[in-house]
């Protein structure tokens, strides 16, 4: 059984955790949803690098299911 501050340091790493993912969902959004300009394509790239960790994640998970 975890104690008390190993559950407080895993929920507030979960929390941070979803926090930059949900950054990173908004920066691709913001791509998708403005006209293409440099600005736009620069804000979606940065999106795309902080979620390509979790991209990746899944895509190791799926490849061990098959």
């Amino acid at each position: 059984m975890k104690n008390w501050k190993e559950l407080l340091v895993e929920l507030a790493t979960f929390v941070g955790a979803t926090i930059i993912m949900s950054i990173g969902v908004g920066l691709v959004s913001y791509y998708l949803k403005e006209k293409w300009t440099l600005t736009s394509f620069i804000v979606g790239l940065g999106g795309f690098l902080i979620l390509y960790p979790a991209f990746k994640a899944w895509q190791d998970r799926i490849k061990d299911l098959f």
